[in-house]
């Protein structure tokens, strides 16, 4: 018997943008939520068993209430069980997001930094909750897995690593809970390799959440059976951040724009934009900006190598004319 899941985390709903209008910011706090309902419909799509978050779904403790009645909704309109591990970001305590929305009865959060194990008829789910936004902590050390005669699941957020200011467990640590699968949340560059006899999965950001993160995101589909687990990420309709070079040879605006939207992968109103001019062009740096302004962000950096004339000399002393 294999069984489905669909992992996702790292959503960050409500983040400051204090970068963008807020038109723009209210836009994109609006797309994002509608991104629990897109991992819902991946599940149901998939035929998922259940569904897991790896933390930091909202930004903080305090997100808008319409950002945790939207996830809570979402949930509530499928009958396949959630498993929420609060992160770092958005911690387990009394009050918090996690005490008082209205989370439907197939929805399991995890409390505390203890690991707590949840049996269900075809796997076990074993997750860790964070508590504080910010502590050194090696929850997994030393922990093993109750026995289960099927597949064995750990939810983790934390670093991959011996240390450092949160929590964290090795993947010698993370191999020797007996886990089958270890669904893992907090660095937003996801990655999947084995440890032992482990799958880990870091899902990485479901959606791009500031420049430097470029690349594919969305939510990761897994399947465990008797020959093993194997995962794949499944892109999802949220942000992206495309970094990219265009050569200045002309001093074109509009040869610079149609070079950028030619490579572009993705829609440019949900795309932040990394652009680096090079070349030897002078094209107009505003111009380009105006022409580019339906990308969701742009940061422009100017690397071109423009020939600039050598400043006029003076005549040396020895040969100036006497008065």
């Amino acid at each position: 018997m294999s069984v489905r899941l669909v992992q996702f985390g790292d959503l960050h709903l409500d983040s400051p943008l204090e970068k963008l209008s807020p038109r723009l910011a209210a836009r994109r706090r609006a797309l994002s939520r509608r991104l629990v309902a897109d991992v819902v419909a991946l599940a149901r799509d998939r035929r998922a068993d259940l569904i897991v978050c790896t933390g930091d779904l909202f930004d903080s403790d305090t997100p808008y209430y319409d950002s945790v009645l939207a996830a809570a909704e979402a949930f509530a309109r499928t009958d396949v069980p959630v498993f929420l591990a609060p992160g770092n970001h958005d911690f387990y305590a009394e009050p918090s997001p996690w005490t008082a929305a209205p989370w439907s009865s197939n929805v399991h959060i995890f409390r505390t930094v203890a690991p707590e194990t949840v049996t269900l008829a075809g796997c076990s789910v074993t997750g860790v909750a964070s508590t504080e936004r910010r502590r050194s902590l090696a929850p997994l050390e030393g922990f093993r897995i109750p026995a289960f005669d099927g597949p064995k699941i750990l939810i983790f957020h934390g670093d991959v690593g011996p240390g450092g200011p949160y929590s964290h467990a090795t993947e010698e640590q993370l191999a020797a809970t007996g886990a089958d699968y270890v669904a893992l949340g907090h660095v937003h560059k996801g990655f999947i390799r084995r440890a032992g006899n482990a799958l880990l999965v870091m899902n990485g950001s479901a959606e791009c959440r500031g420049f430097g993160e470029s690349g594919e995101k969305g939510a990761v589909f897994a399947e465990l059976g008797q020959e093993g687990a194997r995962a794949e990420l499944v892109p999802l309709g949220g942000s992206r951040c495309f970094e990219t070079e265009a050569a200045d040879l002309d001093g074109s605006a509009a040869s610079l724009e149609a070079a950028v939207r030619a490579a572009c992968p993705w829609p440019p109103e949900r795309t932040m934009l990394d652009l680096t001019l090079t070349g030897g062009g002078a094209a107009d740096q505003d111009e380009l900006t105006a022409l580019l302004c339906d990308f969701l962000s742009l940061r422009l950096t100017d690397r071109r190598e423009r020939f600039v004339p050598p400043p006029e000399r003076g005549l040396p002393a020895l040969f100036a004319r006497r008065a």
